[in-house]
């Protein structure tokens, strides 16, 4: 039967054909040709010969436009003949002869001879740029638009039509008058004027204004049928591209040829006829690459549409801006670019239809777009050719869109046929799936059951051989029975993905991926299912792969692909290997076992299908199409039968940097006993020395959750790791515990009655920074946006609900670890700072005192005191307090700075700058004595002369300014660079350290500039309210 319509659509094709091309109304024969404006048709019968070109030589007036008068008025002379021009010829048809103007005003004048006739005859003018008007026997036949010398009274249109006559005598004159002021090239050779009879001349004109409006309305109907079928079903973008390109071939056949648009709408203006003319004609190719983009993504690279597109958008703001004259210009250009369009396109169609030699029906489809492109591009080139007056002939252009038609109608049956024909299978397929999804479901129920009854049996005693329930089969029982419930939940959830897909509905979470650590866990998560085989799961993945996708998505993926080897092997080896490609990361899932035939492996990806009596075969379906949700795809790399199979995912790569992690301080357990505190000790207030003792012992995590479930479930998982555990049902009483108890970590719920816990959270976080408190909120369901908007209130994690056991572990054990690790070495910077006292200062220090104590006993006496305030005020900085008063500083700085000047006496002029009002102003220790000791020992005393410290501290603008800055021999470019950017093997480990410091302030910052031999000026800026800010943190060390 197909067989047979496929006969009959080619038969009819090559009747179609053979009909134009040996139609007198569309192909003339060869008549005489015209010779110094004498034409002579005596010998030509109409009836018989059809119609007649008139080609040859036609008497031409440039810069004139004459009447038949002026031709017959013998007074004032004949007119001035410029000489003879072929209108009617193609350049190729054309010999070397006179060219007419492109713009301007010209006059064209023929004499016909023939035998008279009593039938009427006619003429048929066609493409003349951009108005005419005929006459015939000194009669006005016609016009379209008003040719003038003067641009004022010229009427631009470019519209055929036909005039008709009688011939009485033995000879017809024609002169045509033509004007152009709009298109600057030169046309006058792509004339169409066609002499025959009345009915001959209408017979034609009404053929092809048939063929025309028949098309135009059939190119309508399917635009319109194509958006009916993508707004009532799935929306299919491909579906709008398609009804929008035949949206635009109904323009463009309206606008073109006969200009049936005319007909319509005869006062049309030349403008917009022309711009509209020519945005249909970008939107033909534009539409083609942009559904064919759609339909095949991989075909289209995403560089050349961004060209394709940008370069349209260009030429289409030239076409509405700019007046035709001007935008003309650019009409070759288009229509190369067209052409390339069409023929970059037939490129990438014929190797797709080369390399889609296992999928048959896929092969098809791409042939049929083939096909298409092939007639759009006869089409558009042959309309390029006339256009560049290369071609006098519409025939292989009217065929090519013809054929358009034709082939673009076969492709929507095929399309609709194929899609019958997969409604059929996959219905037969899903009876299938719904059969053997209920077997795979009834077999572990059962299991399920029967172990139950037999539990139930046991332990009641009903079996007098089996009284004592052993703990070691109720284990083993319990592990099976999680296995069987595993299975079965791993069916729900790929049957619950599928749909999602179907429906457009899943949603992923995008983050920074290893795919070592992901890999890691599929395969953890998949060893168990090894036992029984003989079968190694190997990770050979580089460190710092990572990619840019959902991380459990992932997991699926690269579990589904394990478990597929698995079902196919009984021994070997399973790996996992991966590699940059570009801005790809391909991993590898390769196994040695039975492997798949090559003409399998596109049903393998196919949902509902499956080569092993294991499965429902959706696993491979959806891990398809969630690679392909993440910018990625999945492929069969290779696979031979008995030798094993390598499966290929590429996934987009991210650039990351290679960073050291901090090293967690690990938690040593306590064995005491575990208690549990609620909201409602708060009553129960318990004596300072208890809460101390509590809570030097374990970390405390708060639990914030309207659910008693919830609580209950997490407080029977963290007991296990020895935390106290706090719990609240409501942010109000959250708050009150976090104010009254030292918390280590809280897990938040993220809805609770009266507040969310993303408010509640952005209420802790003004108190608390990310690191004094970690917050962990806990969800069901959260969408990408109110995940980013949680991170930006201050969580620090997320968990998701309900809870499971080693996942809540490992995320509270690790955001507790960092916390204990980030509090030591935050009491640990400033006795870094105070272990970097010299033991040359000191050696140095203490014998210029012994000197004195010789010389001058009072001034030791001073120095001494100097010096004792000075090691006192160093080893005595309260790592308990983040700020100290400016005061205390200057204290230090002064002690300091006596010593060094009993030393070098007048090398260091110390000078300082202090607001009076600033001396109780709270700043971070030590953070002012290391830059004067810096600017003294590597500033000063490098030069001979020494030199002078300026320290000036004032308020502006609301801020506190602290500046040091000296005289002396300055620095070098290089070392400047290196102490700003931390780079270099000695930086400076003053200076290091105070910028370290300042830099957990989002209230303070620091600054250096340095010339060399000018000195060097270091400028603290602090925040007037950094005090404030430092008081929640300083009590949690009084706590």
């Amino acid at each position: 039967m197909k067989t047979s319509v496929r006969t009959i659509a080619v038969l009819l094709c090559i009747f179609i054909i053979g009909v134009l091309f040996t139609s007198d109304l569309f192909f003339i024969k060869e008549s005489p040709a015209a010779l110094k404006g004498q034409l002579d048709l005596s010998a030509w019968d109409f009836q018989q010969d059809g119609l007649a070109n008139l080609d040859g030589e036609w008497e031409y007036y440039e810069n004139q436009l004459l009447t038949p008068e002026d031709f017959h008025n013998t007074k004032d002379g004949k007119p001035k003949k410029t000489g003879y021009i072929n209108l009617t010829a193609s350049r190729f048809e054309k010999d070397q002869g006179m060219q007419a103007k492109p713009m301007g005003a010209q006059t064209y004048r023929m004499i016909v001879k023939m035998k008279a006739s009593e039938e009427p005859l006619g003429l048929k003018i066609d493409n003349i740029r951009m108005s005419n008007k005929l006459y015939i026997n000194g009669l006005f036949k016609g016009s379209s638009g008003n040719p003038s010398k003067s641009q004022e009274e010229y009427i631009p249109k470019n519209a055929p039509y036909n005039a008709y006559f009688d011939v009485m005598e033995g000879q017809i004159e024609i002169v045509l008058q033509t004007a152009n002021y709009n298109y600057p090239f030169p046309s006058d050779n792509s004339y169409t004027i066609i002499l025959g009879t009345q009915k001959h001349i209408e017979a034609q004109k009404s053929m092809i204004s048939a063929v025309e409006l028949s098309g135009a309305i059939l190119a309508l109907f399917f635009g319109i049928y194509l958006l009916y079928v993508c707004y009532t079903s799935e929306k299919n973008k491909g579906d709008l591209y398609w009804a929008f390109q035949f949206f635009t071939f109904a323009v463009l056949m309206l606008f073109t040829g006969q200009k049936l648009i005319y007909g319509f709408f005869p006062s049309i203006p030349f403008e917009l006829f022309c711009k509209i003319q020519l945005f249909s004609l970008m939107g033909g190719p534009f539409f083609s690459i942009s559904y064919i983009k759609y339909r095949e993504k991989k075909m289209i690279p995403d560089l050349v549409m961004k060209i394709v597109r940008v370069l349209f958008l260009l030429y289409a703001l030239v076409v509405l801006v700019a007046n035709y004259r001007y935008s003309s210009y650019f009409n070759g250009v288009i229509y190369l670019f067209i052409c390339l369009i069409y023929l970059y396109l037939i490129f990438k169609l014929w190797r797709a239809y080369r390399a889609a030699s296992s999928d048959a029906i896929q092969k098809k489809e791409i042939l049929l777009y083939l096909l298409c492109n092939i007639c759009l591009l006869l089409t558009f080139s042959d309309n390029f050719l006339r256009n560049l007056t290369w071609s006098s002939s519409r025939i292989i252009g009217s065929i090519g869109f013809c054929g358009f038609v034709f082939f673009s109608q076969i492709t929507l049956a095929f399309q609709l046929s194929s899609s019958y024909e997969k409604v059929v299978k996959m219905d037969r397929v899903k009876d299938e799936f719904m059969i053997k999804t209920s077997y795979a479901l009834k077999a572990p129920l059962n299991s399920i059951l029967n172990m139950a009854e037999q539990i139930i049996r046991e332990c009641s005693g009903e079996k007098e051989l089996n009284t004592s329930y052993s703990q070691a089969k109720s284990l083993e029982n319990a592990f099976f029975t999680r296995g069987i419930m595993q299975k079965s939940l791993n069916i729900v959830n790929t049957s619950q993905d599928l749909a999602l897909l179907n429906n457009n509905q899943l949603k992923l979470e995008s983050s920074l991926v290893d795919i070592k650590v992901c890999a890691e866990l599929a395969v953890a998560s998949m060893q168990e299912l090894t036992k029984n085989k003989e079968i190694n799961l190997l990770v050979e993945l580089p460190s710092f792969l990572f990619v840019q996708a959902d991380e459990s998505r992932i997991r699926q993926i690269l579990c589904s692909l394990i478990l597929n080897s698995l079902q196919n092997m009984d021994r070997g080896t399973i790996r996992i290997r991966g590699r940059y490609v570009k801005n790809k990361v391909l991993i590898y899932v390769e196994d040695d076992g039975m492997g798949i035939p090559e003409n399998r492996w596109g049903d393998i990806f196919q949902p509902y299908v499956t080569l092993t009596a294991e499965g429902i075969g959706l696993g491979l379906y959806v891990s398809r199409r969630l690679a392909e949700l993440m910018q990625g795809r999945l492929y069969v790399e290779w696979s031979k039968p008995n030798e094993g199979s390598c499966f290929a995912l590429i996934l987009p790569r991210a650039e990351v940097e290679k960073k050291k992690l901090p090293t967690l301080i690990p938690q040593k357990k306590l064995q005491k006993e575990k208690k549990s505190y609620t909201a409602e000790h708060n009553s129960e207030l318990l004596s300072l020395a208890e809460v101390q003792k509590w809570e030097t012992k374990k970390r405390t995590v708060l639990i914030v959750d309207d659910e008693n479930v919830n609580i209950q479930t997490a407080m029977s998982i963290l007991e296990q790791d020895n935390y106290h555990i706090l719990m609240a049902l409501s942010g109000e009483e959250a708050l009150q515990i976090i104010a009254a108890y030292k918390i280590d970590l809280v897990i938040l719920d993220d809805m609770m009655p009266g507040i969310s816990g993303i408010a509640l959270c952005k209420k802790i976080r003004e108190n608390y920074s990310l690191i004094e408190l970690p917050i962990v909120l806990s969800v069901i369901n959260m969408n990408k946006d109110d995940l980013n908007w949680a991170l930006q209130s201050g969580a620090n994690d997320f968990i998701k609900k309900p809870f499971r056991n080693s996942e809540l572990r490992a995320r509270v054990k690790t955001l507790i670890e960092l916390k204990k690790s980030l509090d030591e070495t935050l009491k640990n910077e400033l006795s870094f700072l105070q272990a970097q006292i010299k033991p040359h200062f000191l050696y140095n220090a203490i014998n210029t005192i012994i000197y004195f104590c010789y010389t001058d006993s009072e001034k030791a006496a001073t120095l001494l005191s100097d010096f004792s305030k000075y090691l006192r005020m160093i080893f005595h900085v309260d790592q308990r307090f983040l700020l100290i008063s400016l005061k205390r500083e200057l204290e230090l700085i002064e002690a300091y700075v006596a010593i060094e000047k009993a030393r070098f006496e007048d090398k260091i002029q110390m000078v300082y700058n202090i607001d009076p009002e600033l001396l109780q102003a709270e700043i971070p220790p030590l953070c002012i004595q290391p830059l004067v000791e810096n600017a003294i020992k590597h500033g000063l005393l490098q030069k001979s002369e020494g030199g002078t410290v300026r320290l000036t501290v004032e308020k502006r603008a609301g801020d506190i300014y602290i500046e040091v800055m000296d005289d002396g021999i300055g620095m070098t470019k290089e070392k400047l660079y290196a102490l700003q950017y931390g780079e270099g093997e000695n930086q400076g480990i003053g200076f290091s350290n105070i910028n370290q410091r300042l830099k957990r302030w989002s209230q303070a910052q620091i600054q250096i500039e340095s010339q060399r031999e000018r000195g060097t000026t270091v400028t603290i800026i602090m925040k007037q309210n950094m005090g404030e800010l430092s008081k929640h943190v300083e009590s949690d060390y009084h706590r």
